[in-house]
């Protein structure tokens, strides 16, 4: 038997379901038909109006499919959010390392400005004066804040977008979570959970890197990585974290021949890769 069109909803609607209320009424009328994605139609936010607008589906989900769902999308949310957390805190361990402040006060400044945009270039302000870090040190650091800043968007888009419920009916009902961009509802581009696990996987590599890189953790355990391995495997990450694909490792135009950092040239380069103010999450 085939299947109906998948139809999403927004997960605001939920908290009754979650209590195990079997019937949805979803609305439609007013989406798009994603022509190229597995997912076919789309449901918008249910305010007054817009269901006024639209038409009204009522169908059925077992309970247990919704509760499989909830669990799931929790778990790899859960996950990749937490991963992202861990970056910005070895961030932090670096950012103390160079200033030499006391942790209080490191900490009151650093995680007191809002955004991961302003942190950022709090650290390069950091590290562009600091004589607290060795060259390999610092060309390591400068890479794996670059990764950083290519994945916040990402990060953004998971913590800030809207979280919505697929659900295609048949014989064998399936349901799962998607996340879209709240502004662009209910057409756009959405994060499935594929794409959280792989963010996460990505995120964890690169927190792992930034701390097995710091001095503090290399003088507890002899048996960690090389910076340069660990500046390999920052380079090889995709610049996308939902992305399995591995762009060619160039060697960074601010390392010279004998692993130095010419400061004129990274000072140059900041500046240019510098983003928006848009690109910083809260």
């Amino acid at each position: 038997m085939a299947e109906a069109p998948t139809a999403r909803f927004l997960r605001g609607l939920l908290t009754g379901f979650a209590l195990g209320l079997p019937s949805f009424i979803c609305s439609w009328g007013f989406g798009g038909i994603r022509k190229s994605a597995p997912i076919n139609r789309t449901a918008g936010s249910l305010d007054g109006e817009s269901l006024a607008m639209a038409k009204q589906v009522k169908f059925t989900l077992p309970p247990d499919v919704l509760a499989q769902a909830s669990s799931e999308f929790a778990m790899y949310f859960g996950n990749a959010v937490s991963s992202w957390s861990h970056i910005e805190s070895r961030l932090y361990d670096w950012f103390s390392l160079a200033t030499g402040l006391p942790d209080k006060m490191a900490r009151a400044i650093f995680f007191g400005a809002r955004g991961f945009a302003t942190r950022a270039e709090m650290l390069e302000a950091a590290i562009e004066h600091t004589t607290f870090l060795t060259p390999e040190q610092l060309n390591f650091l400068k890479e794996a804040l670059k990764k950083a800043r290519q994945y916040v968007g990402f990060r953004n888009k998971v913590a800030h977008g809207e979280s919505v419920l697929s659900v295609v009916q048949g014989d064998n009902p399936r349901a799962f979570f998607v996340i879209a961009e709240s502004k662009t509802l209910p057409s756009s581009a959405v994060l499935e959970i594929k794409d959280l696990i792989t963010a996460a996987e990505n995120f964890h590599t690169l927190s792992n890197c930034l701390a097995t890189v710091h001095p503090w953790l290399r003088a507890r355990n002899q048996n960690l990585k090389s910076p340069a391995e660990c500046l390999s495997l920052v380079l090889a990450l995709p610049n996308e974290p939902n992305d399995k694909s591995v762009p060619t490792a160039a060697k960074s135009e601010s390392q010279s021949q004998d692993g130095r950092v010419n400061k004129k040239e990274f000072r140059a380069q900041q500046q240019a890769e510098k983003k928006p103010p848009s690109e910083g999450g809260e």
